[in-house]
C-alpha cells in the first residue's frame, strides 16, 4: 500500500472513530416521565454522564408495559451507544403475558441491577380503612376500584396476588403508566392502588395518602411505621421488583465489561445512593451474571401468579 492510500485508510479510521465518541449515549426509559422509575433514570444518567464524559439523553418510550422501548433499543446497534432502563416485569412478566408479541426479549442482555422497589398498598387519607385488616374487611364486604401502570405491570400483579390470597374483591382501572394510576387514586377515581414506594411515598409522606402494608421482606426505612404483607400474615408476599439497564443483544465483550463497570461505579456514587432513599428504593449490587438469574427465578413466581388468576392481554 502506497504512502497516499495509506494515510486515506488511517483518516477514514479517525472520521469513525471521531464520530462514535461524539455520539451521545441514548437511555431509554420504557415508561411515561413523572414515575419513580424515570426519576431513577434520570439520576443514573447524570452520574453515568460525569463518569464518562459525554453527552447521555434520557428518552422515554412508554407502552405496552415496556415493550415499546424495549423494542426501540432491541433495533439499535450493539454498540453500547443504546441502553434501556426498565422495570423487572418487562423480561419476568412479559413474556408470559404477550403470548402474540412479536417482541423476543432475549434480543437484550442485562447488564446489571440499579436497585430494588417494594411496592405499597394504599388508600387515600379519607378512607375509613385505617389498617389492613380494616381494609380486606371492608373490600370483602364491598367491591372496590383499584389502578395499576397497566395490564401485567407490578401493580395490577401486586394486587391480584392479595386478591387470590385474602379473598376480596376488587376491580382493576389500568392506566398509562405510574403517574396517571397515582393521580387516580388521589382524584378518587379508584380506591386504592399497590403501587411502587417511589410512586406514592411523597404523598404518604404529605398526610394525603395512608400506607397500610409494603411487599418488602423487612420494614422501609421510609415507611417505618408501615408493617409487611409477612407480618400482617401473607407469608409468600415477601416481594421486590427490580430496576435494571439492558443493552442490544451482541454487545462485543469488552463494551459490555466496560457498561458493567461504569453502571457498578454510577450506581454505587453518593448521589445516586441518596436519590434512591429519597425514592423509597433500595440498593442493588448484581452484576450481569446474578441479574440474569434473578430474573429466571422472578419469572417462575410472577408466572405462578399469572395464571392461577387467570390474567390474559388479547
Amino acid at each position: 500500500m502506497n504512502i497516499r492510500a495509506l494515510i486515506g485508510v488511517l483518516g477514514t479510521l479517525c472520521i469513525i472513530n471521531t464520530s462514535h465518541a461524539a455520539e451521545p449515549v441514548r437511555l431509554v426509559v420504557a415508561y411515561p416521565a413523572g414515575a419513580s422509575l424515570d426519576n431513577l433514570s434520570r439520576s443514573f444518567g447524570e452520574q453515568l454522564r460525569q463518569i464518562i464524559g459525554e453527552t447521555v439523553v434520557v428518552e422515554n418510550k412508554a407502552g405496552a408495559n415496556g415493550t415499546i422501548g424495549a423494542q426501540a433499543v432491541a433495533q439499535a446497534a450493539p454498540n453500547g451507544k443504546t441502553l434501556l432502563i426498565a422495570g423487572d416485569t418487562l423480561v419476568t412478566v412479559n413474556p408470559v403475558l404477550y403470548t402474540k408479541s412479536n417482541f423476543d426479549i432475549d434480543s437484550l442482555e442485562p447488564l446489571g441491577m440499579l436497585a430494588f422497589q417494594s411496592s405499597v398498598l394504599a388508600v387515600r387519607a379519607d378512607n375509613r380503612a385505617r389498617t389492613l385488616p380494616e381494609f380486606i374487611a371492608n373490600a370483602k364486604q364491598k367491591e372496590i376500584t383499584y389502578s395499576s401502570a397497566g395490564l401485567g405491570s407490578s401493580g395490577h400483579l401486586m394486587m391480584a396476588n392479595l386478591i387470590a390470597a385474602s379473598g376480596i374483591k376488587a376491580i382493576h382501572v389500568p392506566y398509562k403508566g405510574g403517574a396517571p394510576a397515582v393521580m387516580a387514586i388521589m382524584s378518587g377515581e379508584v380506591d386504592a392502588a399497590f403501587l411502587a414506594v417511589g410512586n406514592l411515598l411523597p404523598y404518604i409522606q404529605q398526610g394525603k395518602l395512608r400506607a397500610l402494608g409494603v411487599s418488602s421482606p423487612a420494614r422501609l426505612s421510609a415507611l417505618p411505621d408501615t408493617p409487611t404483607m409477612v407480618e400482617a400474615g401473607f407469608k409468600d408476599f415477601a416481594i421486590r421488583n427490580g430496576n435494571l439497564l439492558l443493552a442490544p443483544k451482541g454487545l462485543p465483550p469488552e463494551i459490555k465489561r466496560e457498561l458493567a463497570g461504569q453502571l457498578a461505579q454510577a450506581r454505587d456514587s453518593k448521589a445516586f445512593q441518596e436519590n434512591l432513599a429519597s425514592l423509597g428504593m433500595e440498593a442493588a449490587t448484581l452484576g450481569p451474571a446474578e441479574t440474569a438469574q434473578w430474573l429466571k427465578t422472578e419469572g417462575r413466581r410472577w408466572e405462578q401468579v399469572i395464571k392461577q388468576n387467570g390474567i390474559k392481554v388479547e
